[in-house]
């Protein structure tokens, strides 16, 4: 099973951001961790690659954090190669057509900014000419 349209726009606005791809074996998993005030997020992101999840979103008990973790699969292996040199994440080179769509801006967009006492605050970007 490979990934959607919708997934593929989602997963590299999470790799723009927070989200990541480990790999402890010959696959990859993608792993989402968030703060307490962005539960609704990580359950909406859950939806979308629940297909790929053995458990729902969890919080954990030291940091509040909630988070998943998709099983280790084939299908990442594509989103390693672009965003990963050395097991480092990285800006790949193609970036400007990885923007493409409006969802992975907005999910970006969320990546980014961090909720405090109720406020959200947008951590400011400076993006360059990208074509």
């Amino acid at each position: 099973m490979s990934l959607s349209q919708i997934q593929q726009y989602i997963l590299t606005g999470l790799l723009l951001g927070d989200g990541c791809l480990e790999r402890k074996s010959k696959n990859s998993r993608l792993q989402v961790k968030q703060s307490v005030g962005k539960k609704e997020y990580v359950f909406w992101l859950y939806n979308y690659f629940s297909e790929f999840v053995k458990t729902p979103p969890q919080q954990r008990k030291d940091t509040n954090q909630w988070y998943f973790a998709t099983r280790s699969l084939s299908q990442f292996e594509e989103w390693n190669a672009v965003f990963y040199k050395n097991r480092k994440k990285i800006v790949p080179e193609n970036i400007s057509e990885l923007l493409a769509s409006p969802i992975t801006l907005a999910v970006w967009m969320m990546e980014l900014s961090i909720i405090e006492r109720n406020h959200i605050i947008h951590l400011p970007i400076v993006l360059t000419r990208l074509v």
